[in-house]
């Protein structure tokens, strides 16, 4: 017989109880892992939890003996095993009609001129085939984002019938650069805002608005660490995804570079004091350059590093107190109306 792998010392009690072959309590399930790492789910909660010294009013956590093997916890009263939170995310930022599912279907759209875009394509892992290996062939071709995930994530928002193919679509269809840049030689003055690392739907979705309402030409996102158009953004922006140019771009460094090729200043929002050559916000409506970017950072993070250096600029917003920042959203309309003085 194999020994036990776990021993609980029980609190009420001094002595220590071993686990039994198949450990079942009124709170917790003995259950296989399918994502090789120790989690215990605690009965009542909605969330995934990591292992804790203690994990419920009657058991402690005493000691892991076989080290080889990873188990799992998680309530009786769940039937289907709850995955970590981080491969879940795109499935809480994004509604139903966000998606499309199975391999023909994602293959006619990758294959059509449809009206549908495809942001996102998360494919099940081990799922092998000639259409398979041809969307992925169009996903590389298109500059197109993909993933592999557990088949269990899939099915679980999804039901059974997804194929393991889900591609996470926009409602709307995106311009190219080089197509925006055509266009913007025959305008007089083009302002174009890039939001970098910002993932709130309902940010870039604001973010937008104010955009098309203050004279933008167009707003860039990258595939990448970023929200991408969705119901959630095109609600939040009041329908002005659908009447500004929106750029996806796959490298944003690059993007940058090109936009510097054709004479756009580039100028990044910065909440620090102590960065170097800062534009005053209040010198916009003053600026001679026909074309200017603005690069707008998340609110955790700011603009990265990388970006900032290859900016011309970095403008700060002023602000009567010692609080951290302001929303990007809001930071965003500041710095927008301000330019717009200059159109």
């Amino acid at each position: 017989m194999k020994k036990n792998k776990f021993k609980f010392e029980y609190q009420n009690k001094k002595e220590v109880k071993k686990a039994p072959k198949k450990f079942n309590s009124n709170n917790f399930k003995f259950e296989k892992s399918f994502n090789k790492k120790d989690r215990f789910y605690e009965k009542g909660d909605d969330k995934l939890k990591k292992r804790p010294n203690a994990f419920n009013d009657d058991f402690k956590y005493k000691k892991y003996i076989n080290k080889n093997e990873n188990k799992n916890f998680y309530s009786k009263s769940k039937k289907s095993f709850i995955t970590n939170e981080k491969d879940e995310n795109f499935f809480n930022e994004n509604t139903e009609k966000d998606f499309i599912y199975g391999k023909k279907i994602v293959l006619e759209n990758l294959e059509s001129e449809s009206n549908t875009t495809i942001n996102k394509l998360y494919i099940a892992k081990n799922n092998k085939g000639e259409i398979v290996s041809k969307i992925i062939s169009l996903c590389k071709e298109k500059n197109i984002i993909f993933s592999f995930l557990d088949r269990k994530i899939l099915n679980k928002k999804f039901g059974d019938g997804n194929q393991g193919i889900v591609a996470l679509t926009s409602p709307i269809k995106y311009t190219g650069l080089d197509n925006f840049l055509d266009k913007s030689d025959k305008k007089g003055k083009n302002f174009i805002a890039i939001l970098d690392n910002i993932t709130d739907p309902h940010n870039v979705g604001a973010i937008i608005r104010s955009a098309f309402i203050f004279g933008f030409s167009a707003v860039i996102l990258p595939s990448r660490n970023s929200c991408l158009i969705n119901s959630t953004v095109l609600k939040a922006s009041s329908g002005a995804a659908n009447k500004i140019d929106i750029i996806k771009t796959l490298n944003l460094n690059k993007t940058i570079e090109v936009l510097k090729e054709n004479k756009f200043l580039i100028l990044a929002s910065d909440v620090t004091k102590n960065v170097k050559k800062v534009f005053p916000i209040e010198s916009l409506k003053n600026i001679d350059d026909d074309n200017i970017c603005i690069v707008l950072g998340s609110e955790g993070d700011g603009v990265r590093e990388s970006i900032k250096k290859m900016s011309d600029y970095c403008i700060t917003i002023p602000m009567k107190t010692q609080f951290n920042s302001l929303n990007v959203s809001c930071a965003a309309s500041i710095i927008f109306y301000e330019l717009s003085k200059n159109l």
